[in-house]
């Protein structure tokens, strides 16, 4: 497939986000605390870490929807192609994050290969009723579809210790967003081509907001209610923001460069990065009782950023000697 500048881009940027993402939750360990401070004090402690995962993940998704084409190709194959290069990554790498980390697997994997499947399924009940380019009749199925299997996951749990079918139906939204941009030219003129990004960035700073509702004198279920629909918008409009902004950054520019650079090589750092995140223990406790708010927030930045460039580029050394046997390519990275 020949390779679309700028998605590059977006998914150097997206897996620099995840990387920064876990070098915080691993250098705070509270992640009650960090995900919902009891205090305005306390969301210095984790307000970039909620920044960041209010939307780096459906980024991901959406940019994997966004690639998927199925014109002149069967989709036994398509299948096929996935179970290589996303489920056996998935089971293999699955024990070295249970050994490292204490838990199994990059859920990342599981998710997408069930939304590459179910994309691959819609779009031939697409074709066989006529309407793959009926672009209301394609929402009407795929809101109706989200709709019911959120209600199977409220009233039967499909979650294991190596599923997490809550993951599917959270990202499916960001996934079939951009699934339908491939799909219709005129949603994605309208959504990206566009210069929305100011719009975009005003929605999720105030979507972001939101997230600290509980905080004010609301009653509970005007709480919930807000920071549950916000949680749905925000990863929709914090994808769009991004694929607004590096669809409009000039292919030459430095920044989209080195960004193109990195998500050259996402896979191979989603992969190994988790080897080489460090974590000091000091770091949280001092962060949360002595530092002010500005102070705390450019610490964090500082040092995940430092981390988080370490961990990349022992990432990419790893995955170059890794490509170098035929085996391991296979098994670690999918290829």
């Amino acid at each position: 497939m020949e390779r679309i500048g700028y998605l590059d881009a977006i998914k150097g940027f997206a897996i620099i986000l995840v990387v920064i993402g876990h070098v915080l939750a691993w250098n705070f360990h509270d992640l009650n605390v960090m995900m919902h401070p009891l205090c305005v004090e306390d969301i210095k402690f984790g307000l970039l870490w909620n920044l960041i995962y209010s939307f780096h993940m459906a980024l991901f998704f959406m940019v994997s929807g966004y690639l998927v084409n199925f014109t002149g190709k069967s989709k036994k194959i398509f299948i096929k192609k996935k179970i290589h290069r996303l489920l056996i990554p998935y089971i293999t790498t699955g024990f070295i994050i249970l050994v490292v980390r204490g838990h199994y697997g990059y859920w990342f994997f599981l998710s997408l290969f069930e939304l590459f499947t179910l994309a691959a399924l819609i779009d031939y009940a697409l074709s066989k009723n006529n309407s793959k380019s009926d672009i209301i009749k394609n929402f009407s199925l795929v809101l109706v579809l989200w709709g019911v299997l959120y209600l199977i996951h409220r009233s039967i749990s499909f979650d294991t210790n190596i599923g997490d079918f809550g993951k599917f139906i959270s990202y499916y939204p960001a996934f079939m967003l951009g699934f339908l941009m491939r799909k219709h030219q005129a949603l994605f003129e309208k959504l990206i081509i566009r210069n929305n990004y100011s719009l975009y960035f005003i929605s999720f700073l105030f979507l972001f907001s939101l997230h600290y509702c509980y905080l004010l004198p609301f009653p509970i279920f005007i709480s919930k209610l807000l920071v549950n629909v916000s949680s749905i918008a925000i990863q929709l409009i914090g994808s769009l923001f991004i694929f607004n902004l590096f669809n409009h950054t000039p292919p030459d520019s430095v920044i989209h460069k080195n960004f193109s650079k990195v998500g050259r090589y996402s896979m191979d750092i989603y992969v190994f990065h988790i080897l080489f995140v460090m974590s000091i223990p000091q770091i949280g406790p001092f962060i949360r009782d002595n530092l002010n708010f500005v102070s705390s927030i450019c610490l964090q930045i500082c040092f995940s950023l430092a981390f988080t460039a370490f961990a990349i580029m022992a990432s990419i050394v790893v995955a170059k000697f890794v490509r170098r046997s035929i085996l391991l390519n296979k098994i670690l990275l999918g290829n």
